[in-house]
């Protein structure tokens, strides 16, 4: 007889995931009116709720359990978060350049539509895309695309981030995703512990 151990992890209960569009409400920081492209994307899988609006620089700005965000947000108009100007919070993409700038995505225009994903195990992940595609010189036909997905009845955000380069130029760039991050609404007793 030859015994395993092994960890066997649940991380959905196969319910479905709802997804409703509606619009926004991104305000510009110049004139204070709503952004024309501002449509979110409300995703419920019975668990948790996340809202994703790609006018806000592509970014997830609410992750709600039990009706608390578990998101720092300026969210629905840019705001200043120590020494970044302008600064969105949530979960939002950023790529970067070889020597570490960022190539400031909140300038270009984003889209949205709702995604899915087929993970390991056949899982249908589902959740709201976001994609922009760069316009700042020498990042021209740089596509980032950014997609929030989750499964029925689970408490898992997954953020998978695709760069699309439609150049014929090879770049040099990272890409990724930022989180700013309140835990249990509360940012008064939030610490962060990493090993590098």
């Amino acid at each position: 007889v030859q015994t395993s151990e092994f960890a066997c992890l649940k991380i959905g209960d196969g319910s479905a995931v709802a997804v409703k569009e509606c619009p926004g409400n991104v305000r510009s920081s110049a004139s204070n009116a709503l952004a024309d492209n501002s449509r979110k994307y409300i995703v419920d899988n019975g668990l948790m709720r996340f809202i994703v609006d790609p006018a806000f620089c592509g970014s997830c700005h609410a992750l709600e359990i039990g009706g608390i965000n578990h998101l720092y947000s300026a969210y629905p108009q840019e705001g200043t978060f120590k020494s970044t100007k302008p600064w969105f919070g949530g979960i939002h993409p950023i790529f970067y350049n070889e020597r570490g700038g960022d190539v400031q995505l909140y300038r270009d225009e984003f889209s949205g539509a709702k995604a899915e994903r087929i993970g390991l195990g056949g899982q249908l992940w589902t959740g709201a895309r976001t994609r922009v595609q760069s316009k700042r010189p020498g990042f021209e036909g740089l596509i980032l695309e950014t997609e929030y997905l989750t499964l029925g009845g689970s408490r898992i955000l997954a953020v998978v981030s695709s760069l699309i380069n439609l150049s014929q130029a090879p770049v040099r760039v990272e890409s990724g995703a930022i989180a700013y991050l309140q835990p249990g609404g509360d940012l008064s007793k939030g610490m962060i512990h990493s090993e590098i």
